[in-house]
């Protein structure tokens, strides 16, 4: 099996399975996530981060998330990725847009930084 850029796989743990941890790991820093533990719970916080974020990315507003899901379900995705879970299903869908949206800029500060290093690492190929 040809090993693939592990930014362009959709994650599933047959896809996760035969990663390393350092990939893992690696993934798990661009995604904003914790990267600590076994490779079996940092491929469980992979797959939880990647539902509830597939799950609201079409979402702009808290509004449009709250008539979208139940209280329970938005419960169910703030727990899965370790975020305070307001009493209400507007503090529920609040707090999964927070961080979604940190999430997103953090992840494409670090994206640029990696891509940063890589380019110097051309550079200084290219050199010697």
């Amino acid at each position: 099996m040809k090993r693939k850029n592990i930014l362009y796989v959709v994650p599933s743990k047959r896809n996760l399975k035969g990663r390393s941890a350092s990939e893992l790991r690696a993934l798990c820093y661009l995604m904003v996530l914790p990267h600590s533990g076994t490779k079996s719970k940092i491929t469980e916080r992979i797959l939880a981060a990647w539902y509830v974020r597939t799950a609201i990315k079409n979402f702009s507003n808290r509004k449009e998330l709250v008539e979208a899901f139940k209280s329970v379900e938005l419960k169910n995705m703030c727990k899965a990725v370790k975020v305070y879970a307001g009493s209400t299903k507007l503090a529920k869908a609040a707090a999964l847009l927070n961080w979604r949206n940190e999430c997103r800029s953090k992840g494409l500060k670090r994206l640029e930084e990696a891509r940063a290093i890589k380019r110097q690492m051309k550079e200084a190929e290219n050199a010697a």
